[in-house]
């Protein structure tokens, strides 16, 4: 089994540069628990050149690509959005679900254009946040800004996702045209 472990280009999400052909990763949105973070960033959309706003832009992806493996994320989201996702992380853990949306675009050199290599299709992937040995939480919301990128201000978030009990797909691109379904999550009985 073929597995997703993406290095996306930070700098080139925030500052987009048509000359720069870097794999790039947005998150479109993202609630944990009862926090719905804001979409507060201004990006340019490769694939049609327009402005789009995202809550964070990521510097990696990885998933083993079965349908009950978990997927991790490390983005950059803004001090609001960080301020609060560690207070809810922090305080009130009752609730774990975790809803969000995230597409990595790569450049297709043959036809000269970016795509989405990875997405799902415009709609909200259902999960949960993954817990340690020990019933931590698998995740990490940096206190210092990224040196990374300084502007517009940005921290650092690393979580680890399991699918919910239900049957959700991804959809990864090896070109524009070529495009394959992946299930994640299995619908319990």
């Amino acid at each position: 089994m073929f597995k997703i472990n993406s290095s996306c280009n930070l700098l080139q999400g925030f500052n987009f540069n048509r000359n720069n052909q870097s794999r790039i990763m947005h998150v479109k949105s993202l609630t944990i628990g009862t926090v719905m973070l804001s979409p507060d960033f201004d990006v340019i959309d490769p694939t049609t050149g327009d402005k789009s706003v995202v809550v964070g832009v990521g510097s990696y992806l990885g998933w083993r690509q079965q349908k009950t493996s978990p997927l991790f994320m490390r983005f950059y989201a803004s001090h609001t959005n960080t301020a609060d996702l560690s207070s809810y992380v922090s305080h009130n853990m009752d609730n774990t679900s975790v809803s969000f949306e995230v597409e990595i675009l790569e450049y297709d050199p043959n036809a000269k254009q970016y795509f989405k290599a990875f997405h799902c299709d415009a709609q909200s992937m259902n999960g949960e946040i993954l817990c340690d040995s020990r019933g931590k939480l698998a995740g990490f919301i940096e206190k210092e800004p990224s040196t990374l990128v300084q502007s517009p201000l940005n921290y650092q978030v690393n979580f680890g996702f399991s699918p919910a009990a239900e049957e959700q797909l991804f959809i990864t691109q090896t070109s524009n045209t070529i495009k394959v379904c992946n299930r994640w999550g299995v619908k319990s009985a």
